[in-house]
């Protein structure tokens, strides 16, 4: 039997992952969710601050109802919850629909997991350590990054800021702008005591049992932030007793739209992306404006920058000269190639391209 290595054969990168990413979600029993390509634009304009709005591409059906391409799969899902409660568990692995920043139309693909329902902190153990396993598809070094939206909020509250200043506040928080966080809260009159917390818990990100015992004596006298703490403790412990304790950060100062999540938040991150390849969290409060109320926690996969951190080697398929070999003697030959973890081409007299 004649063979011969095919050049230049590139790996379908992008389908492996998938096959990779999806398969784990099933493995876990998430069933497929798979949503409308058109649904009712006002499904999304209640919640336009959470996908940015101005993005979202229209249309006018034949009935004169304003339609709106998919823009994003978990406001899909909240709105097909039945009302009944129960624990559901969604994978998708779908195209949305947006314009860019040129106001060009864009096909993007979004590839995430939600877990709806349950009850205490299962759910979110079980979603980050799927983030982890997910970036470990990637190869290379990854990390997942955990905070808790509650701790933030409970040392906000009582600085009683507007709008405004609670906006700015959570920017300069994001962007780790602690001069100028210090600067703005020394400047509206707010509370001493609670805006010093804020400053220094804010700060704290690291491993996490060396944040969590530096954020202990900051979080004193405060129940809720106490208890959002003491979630994070649980939820690291879970994942260290997993064998994720060198996946795993804190960073007290990972915070995202408290009018739609709560509780913990994920940011995945991997070698040689710019940035967080996975993003998600806990968003019971999103299911409240939606008139779902319950519990629920996610993540979304960045798929066009996670598959472009794919880095096989080229695959070199096997070429099988069918000159002188029977119909059986071919398929044998290519069943025992497959078999072995290669790639099969069964050729008539050698094959295009290939290595002579």
């Amino acid at each position: 039997m004649a063979e011969r290595r095919r050049k230049n054969v590139p790996n379908d990168k992008e389908e492996k992952l998938r096959a990779s990413v999806t398969g784990l979600f099933c493995g876990y029993g998430y069933e497929r969710y798979r949503p409308a390509r058109f649904e009712s634009y006002e499904v999304y304009r209640r919640n336009k601050d959470y996908i940015d709005g101005d993005r979202i591409i229209t249309f006018t059906d034949s009935t004169g109802k304003l339609l709106a391409l998919r823009p994003d799969v978990t406001l899909s899902i909240i709105n097909d919850l039945p009302t009944s409660g129960g624990v559901r568990k969604y994978f998708y692995d779908e195209s949305v629909f947006r314009r860019d920043g040129d106001g060009e139309y864009r096909d993007l693909r979004q590839i995430g997991v939600e877990y709806v329902g349950g009850a205490d902190l299962y759910p979110e153990c079980e979603i980050a350590a799927l983030a982890v396993k997910t970036l470990e598809l990637l190869g290379g070094d990854c990390v997942l990054t955990v905070g808790n939206m509650d701790v933030a909020e409970a040392l906000i509250k009582p600085l009683g800021l507007t709008d405004d200043e609670l906006v700015k506040v959570l920017s300069c928080i994001r962007r780790k702008a602690f001069h100028e966080l210090k600067k703005l809260l020394g400047g509206n009159g707010a509370d001493k005591e609670n805006a010093e917390r804020l400053l220094r818990l804010t700060a704290v990100e690291g491993e996490a049992d060396a944040a969590l015992a530096e954020a202990y004596p900051i979080v004193v006298g405060n129940a809720q932030a106490k208890r959002a703490a003491d979630e994070l403790r649980e939820l690291t412990e879970a994942l260290k007793k997993c064998g994720y304790a060198d996946k795993i950060r804190l960073d007290f100062s990972l915070i995202d739209d408290f009018r739609y999540y709560n509780g913990a938040v994920f940011r995945g991150y991997a070698r040689g992306a710019a940035k967080a390849v996975i993003r998600g969290g806990r968003y019971d409060n999103m299911l409240k404006r939606m008139g779902k109320p319950g519990r629920a926690v996610g993540f979304a996969l960045d798929f066009d920058a996670a598959s472009s951190l794919m880095t096989e080697a080229a695959v070199k398929p096997t070429i099988i000269d069918r000159q002188g070999l029977s119909i059986a003697e071919a398929l044998a030959a290519a069943e025992r190639v497959a078999a072995s973890g290669g790639c099969a081409i069964v050729c008539e007299g050698g094959g295009e391209g290939e290595e002579r």
